[in-house]
């Protein structure tokens, strides 16, 4: 395939399934300039990270050559058209398919109806920032260790039907009707809204940071799984057949060698 004039970036790292205390993951940002860089030391397992820039970098094949897991952040701005970041996400797809076909594949959920080759049980959509939303809020409720704190995320495509399921937090907390209803239209709110919460790419570095850590967790609870840990599970839009003529939903899911190994 030919050299790609769209505008993306993309940088490789190692990730080891047994040194995964010692990632940091920092996301920089600037008027013109938008990556995410994840640093790390003891590293055994290849991922290539992808995202939007102005900047062309060399041929994208030489980073996606024998790499098992590539993460697609495409930095799309709230008001920019979904055509200026789906046809990027397209190309890297396509590379992907001709390079690495073998490769898991984690998007950010907003692009998963421009992906037309894919492994269904490789190709996994984000359901950041929902999921650190609702992390956070129960965390500074009950006053916990935000990483500590899971709470299940299910829905559609966009905010508006994704449902933050807060009766099944980890660990068991006890909570009112009424934060219920809060802390889900704060959230439903703040992401279609670009509220204070999210509003996500207009060069704030700790806002990218939010969705960059979420993508962070993905990938950690995924290289597990592949390593052989048995109980990885994450939030993310994966293809199902749940409901007639909605090809992807969000669901929690169980990670395996393969991939998509259960749908709770």
């Amino acid at each position: 395939m030919a050299s790609s004039s769209f505008p993306v970036s993309y940088s490789s790292t190692s990730i080891s399934h047994s040194h995964t205390k010692s990632l940091s993951t920092k996301a920089h940002a600037s008027s013109d300039n938008k990556k995410l860089y994840v640093e790390n030391v003891n590293c055994s397992s290849k991922v290539t990270i992808i995202g939007s820039s102005l900047g062309i970098g060399p041929a994208l094949s030489t980073s996606l050559k024998k790499s098992p897991l590539l993460l697609i952040l495409p930095f799309q701005r709230q008001k920019e058209p979904l055509k200026t970041t789906s046809l990027p996400t397209q190309y890297c797809v396509e590379e992907v398919a001709d390079h690495c076909p073998d490769a898991f594949i984690i998007i950010s959920n907003r692009m998963l109806n421009s992906i037309y080759i894919y492994d269904p049980k490789k190709l996994f959509g984000l359901m950041t920032p929902e999921t650190e939303l609702a992390r956070a809020f129960v965390a500074e409720r009950f006053v916990l260790y935000v990483e500590d704190v899971h709470v299940p995320v299910i829905g559609g495509h966009c905010s508006l039907t994704a449902l933050p399921l807060f009766s099944k937090t980890t660990p068991h907390v006890i909570l009112y009707k009424d934060d219920i209803i809060l802390w889900t239209s704060e959230i439903t709110y703040s992401i279609n809204n670009s509220s204070e919460y999210l509003d996500y790419f207009a060069g704030n570095p700790d806002r990218e940071f939010f969705e960059a850590r979420g993508a962070e967790r993905f990938v950690l609870s995924l290289l597990r799984a592949l390593g052989g840990a048995n109980d990885m599970f994450q939030c993310c839009f994966v293809e199902s057949n749940m409901f007639e003529d909605i090809p992807f939903f969000g669901s929690t899911v169980k990670l395996g060698k393969k991939g998509v190994e259960a749908i709770n």
